[in-house]
């Protein structure tokens, strides 16, 4: 981020999703971080509509996304930005997002995982369920896999939730469901802070909107209101989690009966996300409703 400051542009902002923040509770928070950047609050957006109204401007539905203005005060990028591991051995790498989505694997047709990785001479299926686990009915645990074609992925297991985040096995510590809010993690309180691998879903509900018998399917491009996906995974050695966010992604998301003396929400997902580690999870969970 530096590297793009001095090349680019004058100031760097992160932007809070809302004003609820407090000016000291900005500067304790990048006090802790080692944050030296200048920082502000987004004002709320008139409309209510998007994070803020900063981001409202720069056209932005998701976090993270980058702006960068050049010296006549030009948007000369908006997009996604990645940084790549290895310790800061190579340059930032920005991946910006074409008109024509000619990048999408979900909309051009791309052959699925199972290609991809036999040219890495792996197969990139996972068996679905812990072991131990019973057996389905056809007398052998399920096994699922990163596709790009949702045809594919209308059987979801009914083990517990397994797959890949970023290269991390995953497999199914917690589920929480707050505020319109679906985390599932593994390992939580990785290194005291963060979970080893999580995956988090905003699904736009109304506070305390019962989401019982809901089903939400995403077909490559999220659309309007369509529910927001965020990974994060950490690794050893990794001073702060990789954190992607996907607005073109594959899910079948399906939520049964609420429980409500256990304060229990049952749902089964099957996801597959564009990234480069082809991250995918498919299974069943039992949310805690808090």
């Amino acid at each position: 981020m530096p590297r793009v400051a001095r090349n680019h542009i004058s100031l760097v902002f992160r932007l809070r999703r809302d004003s609820s923040g407090t000016l000291e509770g900005v500067a304790e928070f990048a006090k802790k971080r080692g944050l030296v950047f200048p920082m502000a609050i987004d004002k709320p957006d008139p409309k209510g509509q998007a994070f803020g109204a900063t981001f409202a401007a720069f056209g932005i539905d998701g976090i993270p996304s980058c702006a960068v203005i050049d010296g006549a005060g030009r948007v000369a990028y908006r997009g996604q930005l990645t940084v790549t591991r290895g310790g800061g051995s190579g340059p930032n790498k920005m991946s910006k997002v074409k008109d024509d989505d000619s990048d999408n694997p979900f909309e051009t047709g791309d052959d699925d995982g199972d290609k991809g990785a036999a040219k890495k001479g792996k197969s990139s299926k996972v068996v679905a369920g812990k072991s131990g686990d019973k057996e389905t009915s056809a007398g052998k645990p399920s096994e699922v896999a990163w596709t790009n074609k949702i045809t594919k992925m209308k059987k979801i297991p009914d083990e517990e939730i397994t797959g890949t985040i970023d290269g991390i096995k995953f497999t199914l510590d917690k589920a929480s469901l707050s505020g319109g809010r679906l985390l599932l993690q593994k390992t939580p309180g990785f290194r005291q802070i963060f979970s080893e691998a999580e995956l988090d879903i905003v699904l736009w509900t109304k506070p305390n909107e019962d989401v019982s018998g809901k089903k939400y399917v995403v077909n490559g491009r999220a659309g309007a209101g369509a529910p927001q996906v965020t990974v994060q995974a950490m690794r050893k050695g990794d001073r702060l989690p990789n954190t992607q966010m996907h607005s073109d992604f594959c899910m079948i998301l399906e939520f049964g009966d609420y429980d409500a003396e256990l304060r229990v929400q049952p749902g089964k997902i099957y996801i597959c996300l564009p990234d480069r580690a082809k991250s995918f999870l498919a299974g069943t969970f039992e949310a805690s409703v808090e």
